[in-house]
């Protein structure tokens, strides 16, 4: 299972103040006003308006780290990974204190599978704003994907004594605890983090693997049936749901789902498992021991 990241848009408002009375702006003034457009259209998914707006706020304004900060983070919704990150490191040159800058550019690590250098921008992250749960969290999904399930226990119970009602914080100790094998707490810790926020789809996605793991396959199904509702193609739900219809014994529809999640992303080892057991059920040996040989490839942990 993977933690989920939630990214946002840091995207800062300038009260009037800086504003004179004169009737002629400065060119700090007129930087401003683009940079206050370029957010709004940001915030729209005005994207190529919003460049335009945050290259005039620049243009105007060199120094201003702001505008290479939100620029950034359009640049990263689409796509542009290196324009992005010249933009955050320019952001951190003009501003050494940027926690914002520190944390976009982090999230742009994880894109690029960068955990390493993810980590050292959420640290210096959490010194600039301590009191934030929001970096906490995002700390415990970087040391989960570094494997350090001690350290990202520890910043998740930072984010959950800042905020007691945080439901993705409980999500996200849910799952360590989950590889700890300790289901039950982390079944609690998932109904926590439903009772706060019942939109979360991983967490119904999380609460069918449990119940699939003890083989409480019709509250499984329930919950996989939850998270597809909010996720319809998501490819790990799908699969999910198809574990727990195989523990029902309705192979025909355990197969949709299955060959579904496969088409959807043809990384995961799990899928291919759940597809061997299918066919190795309905009497396909052979074909059952290729799906678990890709299975093998793509995991040589994997058990059968």
């Amino acid at each position: 299972m993977n933690f989920k990241l939630n990214s946002k848009f840091y995207l800062l408002i300038f009260s009037n103040l800086f504003f004179l009375l004169s009737c002629e702006k400065s060119e700090k003034e007129e930087s401003i006003v683009f940079f206050k457009k370029a957010n709004i259209k940001a915030e729209k998914g005005e994207y190529k308006e919003a460049l335009r707006l945050y290259n005039e706020s620049i243009d105007k304004l060199k120094s201003f780290a702001d505008a290479y900060n939100n620029r950034g983070l359009v640049y990263q919704k689409t796509n542009d990974f290196d324009k992005a990150m010249y933009d955050f490191n320019k952001a951190i040159e003009l501003d050494s204190t940027f926690a914002e800058a520190f944390f976009n550019r982090s999230e742009l690590f994880i894109s690029t599978n960068n955990f390493t250098a993810s980590l050292k921008d959420l640290e210096k992250t959490a010194k600039l704003i301590p009191d934030s749960a929001f970096v906490y969290v995002a700390l415990s999904n970087t040391k989960y994907n570094l494997q350090d399930l001690q350290g990202a226990k520890s910043a998740v119970e930072k984010a959950l004594k800042i905020n007691p009602n945080y439901a993705k914080a409980f999500v996200n100790r849910g799952t360590i605890l989950v590889q700890e094998n300790k289901l039950d707490e982390a079944k609690i810790d998932f109904e926590k983090a439903l009772y706060i926020d019942p939109s979360l789809d991983f967490a119904y996605n999380n609460l069918s693997y449990i119940y699939s793991i003890k083989k409480e396959f019709n509250r499984a199904n329930d919950y996989s049936i939850k998270a597809l509702k909010l996720s319809p193609n998501n490819p790990y739900y799908l699969n999910n749901q198809g574990f727990a219809l195989l523990g029902l014994n309705k192979n025909e529809e355990a197969m949709r789902f299955i060959k579904k999640s496969i088409e959807l992303d043809s990384s995961n080892a799990f899928a291919y498992k759940n597809m061997g057991e299918l066919l190795l059920k309905t009497g396909k040996k052979q074909e059952a021991n290729n799906y678990y040989k890709k299975a093998k490839l793509i995991n040589p942990k994997i058990t059968f």
